[in-house]
């Protein structure tokens, strides 16, 4: 998104997302499934933390898997397995 000339786009793509059903959508460090007001964005990453991109990524990629691990649907699954 950083190719984009502002923060809009990624406000509008959260909220088509929470509004469309999409079980989980976050804008970086935010509560998970909140809408936002375009007039008045939330602050961003600041850009000494949005450079290392792939200790972001590593982040959170860890934190999802670590809800599916924990969530309810995985554990019915795991029980299901002989």
């Amino acid at each position: 998104d950083h190719a984009q000339p502002d923060t809009r786009h990624a406000l509008l793509m959260v909220n088509a997302a929470v509004e469309g059903g999409v079980p989980w959508v976050r804008l970086n460090d935010d509560p998970p499934n909140q809408t936002y007001d375009l007039e008045n964005p939330p602050a961003m990453l600041p850009e000494s933390q949005s450079r290392d991109i792939a200790a972001l990524i590593t982040r959170y990629a860890l934190e999802c898997f670590e809800m599916e691990i924990a969530s309810p649907r995985s554990a019915a699954r795991n029980d299901s397995q002989p």
